[in-house]
């Protein structure tokens, strides 16, 4: 998995917000967080609430000792499983600038043209 998956991105998000060592806890407003980010990322919520439940369930089973969740190829495994992130649908309808810059002036032809009339007339 490329380290610039969105997928990939949101378990070391979550992964660095997890509390509690082996409790795996998450705080509510972290939660929230990661759900505005996996949006953003085009990542469906559905599928945000299992990175980070994959991520919990690492910080569970791993070790002990350590403070830090592991983020090791068994959730790099995982998270493959899950579908790939698209892009927002905002980000998919966006225009391009010569698209707006074409329709402004299209626009702005139309309203000179009425302009010339009713000072003509």
């Amino acid at each position: 998995m490329s380290p610039t998956d969105p997928r990939w991105v949101l378990a070391v998000r979550a992964a660095y917000m997890i509390q509690g060592g082996r409790a795996g806890i998450l705080r509510p407003g972290d939660r929230r967080h990661l759900h505005r980010l996996a949006s953003y990322m085009g990542i469906k919520p559905f599928d945000a609430n299992l990175v980070i439940a994959i991520v919990q369930d690492a910080a569970r089973s791993g070790d002990a000792s350590s403070a830090r969740v592991r983020l090791g190829p068994e959730v790099a495994d995982r998270l493959a499983l899950l579908r790939e992130a698209r892009p927002p649908v905002n980000a998919e309808r966006a225009a391009s600038p010569v698209v707006l810059l074409l329709a402004s002036s299209g626009v702005a032809a139309v309203l000179m043209a009425i302009a010339i009339r009713w000072l003509g007339a």
